[in-house]
């Protein structure tokens, strides 16, 4: 079974030699393990040891490809949006960074948690219904790349988790631009969503997908 552990070891401040040490395993078994795959037993056997949730380390086989790709223009904000087979709806993980206008780093500080998020002020606010969004989705493109992204949901979800962060008084100044970012964009999508509705209750959209297929 494909894992992360070469990801999550470091955000936990835990060496391969520790790891070894702790479930039992050789040095060289681990480097194997690390850098291959292992059994299921295994990985529930690790994460239990290090007081995680399995599937922060393991990797779902399944991979969905897009049946649709296309850019979302949301206020001056271009995405890279997918649908995929299982009728999930993607951003790419590029474009959500890009529209928090927040600079991609490297490994999260909290395991399961964004970079833009993994601040420890913020943490109170990422309930259940919030990680349910958050989680990366790997997934093949029309060319059948490898991609990865984030279910549509995050961005609202994670807009309005620094909105109420804000308002709570609990922001660091160096997240104030972040917040601000995140008002404009609830705004924008608050406009495409009134639009999408009225569309939909008035039969237009469907009219605007007949005109389409015409052309």
């Amino acid at each position: 079974m494909k894992h992360k552990l070469k990801e999550v070891l470091p955000t936990l401040g835990i060496s391969q030699k520790e790891l070894a040490n702790r479930i039992g395993m050789t040095e060289v078994g681990m480097s194997k393990l690390i850098n291959g795959t292992t059994t299921k037993a295994t990985l529930k056997k690790i994460a239990n040891e290090l007081s995680i949730d399995m599937s922060d380390i393991m990797v779902e086989e399944s991979v969905h490809s897009a049946k649709y790709e296309g850019i979302l223009n949301l206020g001056n904000v271009k995405m890279d949006v997918a649908v995929l087979e299982n009728e999930q709806r993607i951003i790419k993980q590029a474009a959500v960074f890009k529209a928090l206008d927040r600079p991609a780093r490297g490994n999260s500080r909290m395991i399961g948690i964004p970079t833009f998020m993994d601040a420890k002020n913020l943490q109170s606010y990422v309930n259940e219904d919030v990680k349910d969004v958050i989680k990366k989705v790997e997934y093949l493109d029309t060319k059948g790349t490898s991609q990865q992204g984030f279910d549509c949901l995050i961005l609202p979800t994670v807009c309005d988790l620094y909105l109420k962060a804000r308002e709570d008084g609990v922001l660091l100044p160096n997240q104030s631009d972040t917040a601000r970012k995140a008002e404009i964009l609830v705004r924008s999508l608050a406009k495409v969503g009134i639009i999408a509705m009225v569309d939909e209750a008035t039969g237009y959209d469907k009219e605007k997908s007949r005109a389409k297929n015409e052309l």
